[in-house]
Parts: structure tokens; C-alpha cells; sequence
């Protein structure tokens, strides 16, 4: 009985425990991402402007 509890109850929960845990490292790591890249992001946005104030100039 007991290796039967610990095969429904406690191993999947211990899956999912884990799975969770993976997703939420996985989430932190994309954020850190998508931080890191604003500021490129930015950089790139101003120079658009630039250049077609450029064109538009012309």
C-alpha cells in the first residue's frame, strides 16, 4: 500500500512540483531577455526617427 500511494500520490506531485519550478526559472531567464534587449530596442527606435526626419527633410 504504501509503494502504491508514493506511485499515485507523492511521485506526481513531486513532477509537478518540479515542472513548476523549471517554468518559472524558464520565465525569470525570458524576462531577464527582454530586459537586457529595451535598451536595444530603444537605440533602434531613435535612429528610425532619425532617419526619416532625414528622408523627409529631403
Amino acid at each position: 500500500n504504501f509503494v502504491m500511494a508514493m506511485m499515485f500520490i507523492v511521485l506526481p506531485t513531486f513532477w509537478v512540483m518540479a515542472l513548476a519550478w523549471a517554468g518559472v526559472r524558464t520565465g525569470n531567464i525570458v524576462q531577464g531577455l527582454s530586459t537586457a534587449t529595451s535598451d536595444a530596442k530603444g537605440a533602434g527606435g531613435r535612429g528610425a526617427g532619425m532617419a526619416m526626419s532625414a528622408v523627409s527633410k529631403k
